[in-house]
């Protein structure tokens, strides 16, 4: 899994975000469609901590791995969280990962700086700047 926008191809944190891990600790029931008895879909929701009770349907591949592995995040809730917000502002997912992971590479190069970011760390693994630098953006 791609990790620290495509400079690693290896994620130590997958097994966090993807997975047995997902079902056990998100997982709340099985869903399927009208008529359908194979129910493979499932519902989700964030049980403990600062997005308790948010819900979700099901999580693209793409939101999971733009907003975690690509910028070093191992918390499955701040992509969920990333998901969200930029659904709410009308913001294509795959180009705010790519945004992200170039600002966070472009921190790390010394390209960019706290004070080009208004104060943001954007260092790898950071969720809290993940979602504070999507607000930004908009």
């Amino acid at each position: 899994m791609v990790t620290r926008n495509f400079q690693a191809g290896v994620f130590e944190g997958a097994e966090k975000i993807l997975g047995k891990y997902f079902d056990e600790n998100y997982k709340v029931a099985n869903k399927g469609c009208f008529s359908c008895p194979l129910h493979c879909g499932c519902f989700y929701m964030i049980k403990k901590g600062p997005f308790t009770g948010l819900r979700w349907g099901k999580a693209e591949f793409a939101t999971i791995i733009n907003f975690t592995s690509r910028v070093g995040v191992d918390n499955i809730e701040v992509a969920l969280r990333a998901g969200i917000l930029t659904d709410k502002y009308g913001i294509d997912l795959i180009s705010m990962g790519g945004v992200l992971g170039f600002a966070f590479e472009c921190y790390e190069k010394g390209i960019l700086t706290r004070k080009d970011t208004d104060g943001l760390k954007l260092e790898w693994g950071n969720g809290e700047a993940v979602l504070e630098l999507i607000r930004k953006v908009v």
